[in-house]
């Protein structure tokens, strides 16, 4: 809520931004916080300082025209030699006096300037340094600093970290001066003749250079704003008053008067006095000690939740807006005391605090249990938050009071420049640009927010709100942490001030234009335009310092946390030459309880000009007007508060009689004749005064003809009389006309006259225009020849038209019959008609004679004909007369009623059994005997398996006659069957089986398959042939494989078959014994030779066969006869505990298998 300085350095004409924590000389020194206003710049012999408004005004020496500024507003001064800088409100460098600027980009905007001797520096918004003019040897131009001040032959600059560094001839005549070192750390910094000065965030100040002869500084003091000379230096203590030593001419500084600036010169000092004044000591030269009078400065503002509070220019404090535990009023002195000046203010939420101009602290309203007063001693730079303040003391560190159940009132040691505070967590800015936060910290508000870019940038200041923080950087950027508001908001550039509010941050750019974002209303809401210096953001609206000091505000807070204001009247009635006038100017105010009131205000011209002889003086527009014409003048008026409503209006004055128009409306004629009934009505106008009279002006409708009916209006105003007379001219009679002469009823003529006329007593015949057989009518004259007419009725048509328009709605008519030609015979044809002219049936002639204009005489041959036989052509005529003579016609006729003839076949005979194994060509032959083919189809080829069907094909004769060929069925396989030949997988030895084909065939079907006998004499693998042959012709073979084995009825004692676990002595041999069989059950006995494997298995669990009878050690296969077999096997003794399966091989690929276990 509270407004916070754009760059540290930001110099006090922008009121309440300028915290200024670092001075240069020329720019006079101000007090850090908010309610510090820098106005005033001393030079050598002259001073200049800003006006409420924004105007400069200077005194002292003027020979080289440094006392003489330009118009127009100006944020900051600085001031050298011969000569005197500014900064316009938009940033601009402006400069008069003796002062060579070698080149100036009127594009570059600045932050704040500083100047000395005939050349002036300035850091830019970026916080890059420039210097113009002739600067002295080795004045280099550093970047990125958060101060520069120029010194007549050095120059010393602050780094955002506070460090200090100097360049050029410092302490000329000595040995070279020990600088401050790395340890130190400054928040101020000015430059005199050939020594600097800094002052530390605690208030001591260190001096480095050609050491100041004089008064000493006084022992133990803490300042707040330091300032040089050019041998002297000034220094303002917190209680507001100035302390000068060195060599200021033996004129001390007043010692009762209250500052809250100063600006030193050569030999002189000046003070901008806690109510607005300028006070000035030390050499008088050319009237450098004697400053003009008046109020300087703008004041500053400060917004709470729901209200705001501000230092008026001269010192005094106000607040408006919700007011439930008396935020808004702030104490006053005692009627017997001085008036209380306040150089600070800040507010919370329902308390306030302010900082006197003696550096005392007051606070009013309610801060958590009623807990409102700050602990003793001087303070400085309030900061409140929801129940507990913060302030410095005089040696730079926090002093809290109020609520501090999260430690929020509980700060550390460090020695702060600045202090800000949140709901319950309070932060400060330390000397050397860091940041330390305590209090809640649970949405990480006691983190500062990061820099925006470069991230070794030092905070310049720092404001906290509800759940977060923003920060101002040395780079002039700013960005902010606030959970309230969606997190990061990084999107402040080139900043200037700015303020904090509930929800939104609103700041002033580089143009000195407002800018809000955030998620309150006022992120949505458009700023007032205009340039401005301060800012204060509240919680749902802001208020703001234009640079003519006048107060703005906007947002939801429209009657209760800010005032609204009205400007009365908004327009004048009309005047006149030489008419007095005395009209009173009023600044109503609205408030819910007593409606709108006028309020003391000071009402001046915004825009515009008053008429000649017209002025505005105490608060009423009065005088006699001298010049008329219309006049566009904008009033504003601004009450104590400093708070504007403006009014826009327009003075008349008449000098000129009204304008008499008449309106004419009725239906329009030719000629200026109206031709209907005619209202007139007018129209008196004066744009520079309200018409006075009318004489003759009633509406008024003409209902009857006349040839000239006349009107009249006279008008009068201040300006004079003037009368207006119209004519008007009626007929809306239509004229009757008359034939007088034309041809008889009946006649053989081709050529009519006609003679004709009208009966007009009004306006006249203007023309006739006649028509013909019903054609439009045309313009024609009264005897008129018609030639070359046709045979049969004609009808003659004439109207007049009069000189007003008005045609007969009745035209005079005429009728006769002209025959001069013989009959007429048409011919007409019924029958079905082809193509070409012939018809494809029975075809009748008949005839139609007619004579429109006499009866037929004779006809011949024009009875119906009907023709029923085909022909290639046959010949009618028909024969009439009549009284115009005789007339013939003929027709031709050609009749083909007889479809075409077509047939289609293949032209290739099938292969077998009507299949084609190739690609089919189906040809057509087609004829017709009379009329002819007009085109026979073009041979198809099937290409396709399968069966398809040629579809029936249209041929059509030159008469139209169609005929279909019969559909015709092609049937193609190229493809052969496929076979799947199968026989059983596994025969036994002996046994009957036999195999099959499989075949199949998808197009033509299979016609034939079969397949070689299966034999099983043997065993072994075996393979079987078969082949396939489809209706087409089309041929395939394939084989099947079969296996012939041994039938095997399984292992005999001693030895037991599967499931059963065989248990065997290791070492000992064990007989195999088994029978074979073909497949009819005979003793197979030709066997020869049999192998056993052991394959290793994991013992199952099973029932057991012990075996105790034992096989020989013989290898050798044993024919036991009838089919029977043994084999002995021996046990090697390795297989002790183990399992194996033994798989007996008799050669025909089927292996027997039993386990054993070996003990």
């Amino acid at each position: 809520m509270r407004p916070l300085p754009g760059l540290v350095l930001m110099l006090a004409g922008l009121g309440a931004c300028a915290t200024a924590s670092a001075q240069v000389r020329q720019s006079g020194a101000v007090l850090e916080g908010r309610g510090g206003v820098l106005a005033l710049a001393s030079g050598d012999g002259h001073s200049c300082a800003i006006r409420r408004d924004g105007t400069v005004a200077c005194w002292g020496a003027n020979y080289a025209g440094q006392a003489t500024p330009p118009e127009g507003r100006f944020t900051q001064l600085a001031a050298g030699m011969m000569h005197t800088c500014g900064l316009r409100d938009d940033g601009r460098l402006e400069c008069w006096g003796n002062i060579q600027l070698q080149w100036q980009d009127e594009w570059t905007r600045y932050a704040t300037i500083s100047s000395n001797g005939s050349y002036v520096c300035g850091i830019r918004m970026d916080g890059h340094v420039e210097c113009l003019g002739w600067t002295p040897d080795n004045i280099q131009t550093p970047e990125l600093l958060s101060a520069f001040a120029a010194g007549e032959t050095h120059a010393c600059a602050l780094a955002g970290n506070g460090n200090v560094r100097c360049w050029g001839d410092i302490g000329f005549g000595g040995p070279p001066p020990t600088l401050p070192g790395p340890e130190d750390r400054f928040k101020a910094i000015a430059s005199g003749y050939r020594a600097s000065c800094g002052l530390r965030a605690d208030g001591t100040v260190s001096c480095w250079g050609e050491p100041l002869e004089g008064v000493p500084p006084t022992q133990g003091a803490r300042y707040s704003a330091i300032t040089m000379g050019r041998r002297h230096a000034c220094g303002l203590r917190l209680d507001g008053t100035a302390d000068c030593w060195g060599d200021s001419r033996g004129v001390p500084p007043p010692a009762t008067d209250r500052f809250v600036a100063l600006a030193a010169g050569a030999y002189h000092t000046c003070g901008l006095r806690s109510d607005g004044r300028l006070s000035c000591w030390g050499e008088e030269f050319q009237g450098a000690t004697l400053p003009p009078d008046g109020v300087f400065g703008l004041g500053s503002l400060d917004a709470g939740f729901g209200y705001t509070c501000q230092t008026r220019p001269d010192g005094a404090a106000s607040c408006w807006g919700r007011d439930g535990s008396g935020q808004t009023q702030p104490p006053q002195a005692m009627p017997w005391e001085t008036p209380w000046r306040f150089t600070e203010i800040g507010t919370a939420f329902v308390h306030s605090c302010g900082r006197r101009d003696d550096g005392t602290t007051v606070c009013w309203g309610e801060q958590g249990g009623g807990r409102t007063l700050p602990p003793p001693g001087l303070l400085r730079m309030p900061a409140l938050g929801y129940h507990h303040a913060c302030a410095l003391g005089d040696d730079g560190t926090a002093r809290c009071w109020g609520e501090d159940t999260n430690g929020q009132a509980t700060p550390p040691a460090d020695v702060l420049r600045s202090l800000t505070a949140g709901l319950v967590h309070t932060c400060g800015v330390r000397d050397d640009g860091t940041a330390t936060c305590w209090g809640y910290g649970g949405d990480d508000q006691l983190i500062p927010p990061p820099p925006t870019g470069e991230w070794d940038l030092r905070i310049a200041s720092m404001q906290a709100h509800d759940r977060g923080n923003c920060a101002l950087f040395t780079n002039n950027h700013a960005s902010c942490r606030d959970l309230s508001w969606g997190g990061m908001i990084e999107a402040m550039d080139e900043v200037r001030a700015y303020s904090v509010g509930q929800s939104s941050v609103c700041w002033i750019d580089e143009h000195n234009e407002l800018r809000c974002q955030g998620s309150g209303s006022l992120a949505y809401i458009t700023p007032p335009a205009g340039r401005f210096v301060s800012v204060a953001t509240g919680s749902g609206s802001a208020c703001a310092i234009r640079s003519d000091g006048a107060r703005v505000c906007w947002g939801d807070g429209e009657g209760t946390e800010y005032p609204i204001l009205r400007l009365e009247p908004r327009d004048l009635p009309p005047l006149s030459i030489g008419q007095p006038v005395d009209f009173p100017v009023e600044l109503q105010r609205s408030t819910p309880d007593y409606g709108s009131q006028a309020v003391p205000a000071t009402i001046a011209v915004a825009e515009g000009t008053l008429p000649p002889g017209i002025v505005l003086e105490n608060g009423r527009l009065q005088g006699t007007a001298t010049q008329g014409g219309q006049y566009t003048v904008t009033l504003e008026g601004r009450d104590a508060d400093g708070f504007v409503a403006s009014s826009t209006m327009t003075l008349r004055v008449d000098d000129t009689p009204p304008v008499v128009t008449a309106q004419v409306d009725g239906p329009m004629g030719d000629n200026g004749w109206y031709v209907g009934d005619v209202s007139i009505a007018w129209s008196v106008s004066d744009d520079e005064s309200w018409s006075s009279g009318e004489s003759g002006c009633e509406p008024t409708v003409l209902a009857s003809d006349s040839p000239a009916a006349g009107f009249s209006c006279t008008g009068t105003s201040a300006g004079g009389s003037v009368t207006q007379t119209v004519t008007i001219k009626r007929d809306a009679t239509p004229p009757q006309t008359v034939i007088g002469e034309g041809p008889l009823p009946q006649t053989s003529q081709t050529t009519a006259e006609f003679d004709f006329g009208a009966d007009e007593a009004l306006s006249g015949v203007a023309r006739f225009e006649c028509s013909l057989d019903d054609a439009p009518f045309a313009n024609c004259t009264s005897r008129l020849t018609l030639e070359s007419l046709g045979t049969g009725p004609h009808v003659f048509a004439v109207r007049a038209v009069d000189h007003a328009g008005n045609t007969d709605p009745t035209p005079a008519l005429h009728y006769w019959r002209v025959d001069a030609s013989a009959p007429q015979i048409t011919s007409s044809i019924e029958g079905e008609l082809g193509a070409n002219g012939w018809y494809i049936g029975d075809v009748t002639v008949r005839w139609a004679v007619q004579d429109p204009d006499s009866p037929l005489q004779a006809m011949t041959g024009c009875d119906p004909v009907t023709l029923r036989a085909d022909t290639p052509g046959a010949t009618f005529t028909c024969t009439a007369r009549s009284a115009g003579g005789s007339a013939s016609a003929t027709v031709s006729v050609k009749r083909d009623a007889t479809a075409p003839v077509v047939v289609a076949a293949p032209q290739a005979a099938p292969n077998a059994n009507g299949w084609h194994r190739t690609d089919v060509v189906v040809g057509f032959a087609c004829s017709d005997a009379l009329s002819g083919v007009v085109a026979c189809p073009v041979a198809q080829t099937r290409t396709a398996e399968g069966e398809s069907t040629v579809a029936p094909v249209m041929v059509v004769d030159q008469a139209g006659n169609r005929a279909m060929s019969a559909p015709v069925t092609v049937r193609i396989d190229r493809t052969a069957p496929v076979l799947a030949p199968a026989a059983p997988a596994s025969l036994l030895l002996n046994a009957a089986a036999a195999a099959s084909a499989n075949a199949i065939d998808v197009v033509s079907g299979v016609s034939t398959q079969s397949c070689s006998a299966v034999v099983t004499s043997s065993v072994g693998t075996r393979q079987v042939n078969c082949t396939a042959t489809d209706r087409a012709g089309n041929t395939a073979s394939g084989s099947a494989t079969y296996r012939v084995n041994y039938g095997f009825n399984g292992f005999t004692s001693p030895v037991h078959n599967p499931p059963v676990l065989n248990v065997l002595k290791a070492g000992r041999s064990v007989p195999l014994r088994w029978r074979v069989v073909d497949a009819n059950g005979a003793p197979v006995t030709n066997l020869t030779s049999a192998g056993v494997a052991a394959v290793a298995i994991a013992c199952p669990a099973a029932g057991e066969n012990r075996i105790t009878l034992y096989g020989g050690n013989s290898a050798a296969l044993q024919n036991l006869g009838n089919g029977y077999y043994q084999l002995d096997w021996m046990a090697a003794t390795s297989l002790r505990n183990l399992c194996r399966r033994l798989e007996l091989d008799l050669g025909d690929g089927v292996p027997r298998a039993t386990q054993f276990k070996f003990n």
